[in-house]
């Protein structure tokens, strides 16, 4: 037969139980829901790369800004696969895009984007410090590292183009 202290013992193992599983459920929501903000901010600056590369004078720049706005559309897919694989839902995508000017205020729209890449850099280091070390932390990872590659290369391509 259980003591009472054993069964309290019981008790509290299994608040603690429920606690810590309310616990995860608010990581993993925390989590989705930073990886939406990504998902949106990254297929944004992806869209805008796109149409930054059509009025780029080189064609050697054209391509490289493709490739960017590439490697960020494929950052998204990652970012969209992991919101799925956490339960969560897409946002949805907003449908505006920039306007084309005179090649010294696209040179400037180039060099916002280049301003969202960083800020997207920094944003993606500090979830990697918040998110628990899980595959969303390493996700993370992966996604700083090839920020940190496109924003060096977009630095070089707004140096070219000044």
């Amino acid at each position: 037969m259980e003591t009472w202290a054993q069964n309290q013992e019981k008790k509290m193992s299994f608040l603690d139980f429920l606690s810590d599983s309310a616990f995860k459920r608010r990581e993993i929501q925390k989590t989705i829901k930073l990886l939406q903000m990504d998902y949106l901010t990254t297929l944004r600056i992806s869209s805008n790369l796109s149409v930054h590369a059509k009025w780029i004078p080189y064609p050697f720049l054209q391509e490289r800004v493709r490739k960017i706005s590439e490697s960020l559309r494929k950052q998204s897919e990652l970012l969209r696969e992991q919101i799925i694989k956490l339960g969560g839902e897409l946002p949805p995508l907003s449908s505006e895009q920039i306007s084309l000017s005179d090649h010294r205020q696209n040179v400037k729209k180039l060099v916002q984007e280049l301003e969202n890449t960083s800020k997207l850099y920094e944003t993606y280091a500090h979830q990697r410090n918040i998110v628990e070390q899980n595959e969303s932390s390493h996700l993370l990872s992966i996604l700083l590292d090839n920020t940190k590659k496109i924003k060096e290369e977009l630095t070089d391509i707004v140096m070219r183009l000044s």
